[in-house]
């Protein structure tokens, strides 16, 4: 009966373990580009839309609502 609680005891705390990195990681902050550069990007990217493919490091700079 013990090595049944000591398991489910351990499952338990992994799994709560688990679910608060994976909140964390869900709700962790995204970078947000300010609007006059966000809207100087979009004109670029209008003109040459090979520029996220061009510039690897451009696109970790938006948040998921500007991409």
């Amino acid at each position: 009966m013990r090595i049944i609680k000591r398991s489910y005891y351990r499952h338990l705390f992994t799994a709560l373990f688990l679910q608060a990195v994976l909140i964390s990681s869900a709700t962790a902050e995204f970078p947000l580009m300010p609007d006059d550069e966000y809207q100087s990007l979009l004109n670029e990217f209008r003109l040459k839309p090979t520029l996220l493919a061009d510039n690897d490091g451009l696109i970790s700079r938006l948040s998921p609502d500007q991409i």
